[in-house]
């Protein structure tokens, strides 16, 4: 019968020791005591047992440790998504602040009469101004608020199709009431000529209006609206906004802004860069003073 060494005792302390202390690679060395013509068959079972309880408390902790840091993982995220909500939180009520300053002031300043048409202009660049103030301090880069040239030839693209239609409305329109010589414009098919300052003044003009539309508001709204249909709800009340803006000239223009802003809402929403809606804002609201329906819906001129 074969006697338990002298040494056995020593080394199995050793052993149980580094385990408890977590290193299971100490757990291989218990291996010699599974020579069962070195030791007797009861430190032999033992020595089997002592080994799959290592290996069991190993693959318990290694669990738990993975356990541990999908937890932390998961907490990380958590505390992300708090602060993200917090901060769009506040840059959302800092656009819709803006936005609200924006339309009073433009209101106010339009019921006085000794305002001209520079200083509405300036309320627009001012707001233009905030806006990109509000996004720098926001930390996110201009380019995720549509000042950015990615895929630009094909928002151009998507802005002339849109443009051609809606300028062949207003040509076929506008030959109609030409033709039937109704007040207003049956003096001639064109009122304005295409090289006069309006032309080039409009370009800055729909520059910063669709900045302020497409890039601030309805990015804005795309950003802080959660909901299943948060694309097509972002559109329409970025197009309603900028439609209300423009109901102290008339309402049938109120209107006709809020239908074309859609479109270009959605040129804006298939490709984040404003090249496409600022071409075909241009390009439409150039048509509609050079056609005279400008002067016909509000009375004025730019």
């Amino acid at each position: 019968m074969n006697m338990i060494p002298n040494d056995f005792f020593p080394k199995l302390g050793k052993l149980l020791t580094s385990i408890t202390r977590g290193d299971y690679s100490a757990g291989k060395k218990v291996e010699e005591f599974l020579d069962p013509g070195k030791y007797p068959p009861e430190v032999v079972e033992f020595t089997e047992n002592l080994n799959l309880m290592t290996v069991k408390l190993e693959a318990r902790e290694e669990a738990l440790m993975n356990t541990i840091c999908e937890l932390g993982k998961k907490n990380e995220a958590l505390k992300e998504s708090i602060q993200k909500r917090e901060f769009l939180s506040g840059f959302f009520t800092g656009v819709l602040m803006l936005i609200i300053a924006y339309i009073f002031v433009l209101s106010l300043l339009q019921s006085l009469p000794f305002l001209d048409k520079v200083s509405v202009r300036m309320v627009e660049l001012s707001a233009v101004l905030l806006g990109i103030f509000i996004i720098r301090s926001s930390g996110m880069p201009l380019r995720d608020f549509g000042l950015n040239f990615k895929d630009w030839k094909r928002s151009l693209l998507d802005g002339f199709l849109f443009s051609v239609l809606i300028i062949f409305i207003m040509l076929a329109l506008k030959l109609y009431l030409f033709k039937n010589q109704v007040k207003g414009f049956e003096l001639a098919f064109f009122t304005y000529p295409v090289n006069s300052l309006p032309t080039y003044i409009y370009i800055p003009i729909s520059l910063l209006q669709e900045f302020l539309a497409r890039g601030i508001i309805q990015t804005a709204f795309l950003i802080g609206i959660v909901h299943r249909y948060k694309n097509f709800m972002a559109v329409v009340m970025s197009a309603a906004i900028f439609g209300a803006v423009h109901a102290n000239y008339s309402f049938v223009l109120a209107i006709s802004s809020m239908l074309l802003s859609i479109g270009w809402g959605y040129i804006y929403l298939k490709r984040p860069t404003i090249v496409g809606a600022c071409f075909s804002h241009y390009l439409i609201g150039l048509f509609a003073w050079l056609l005279g329906f400008w002067d016909y819906i509000t009375g004025n001129t730019f």
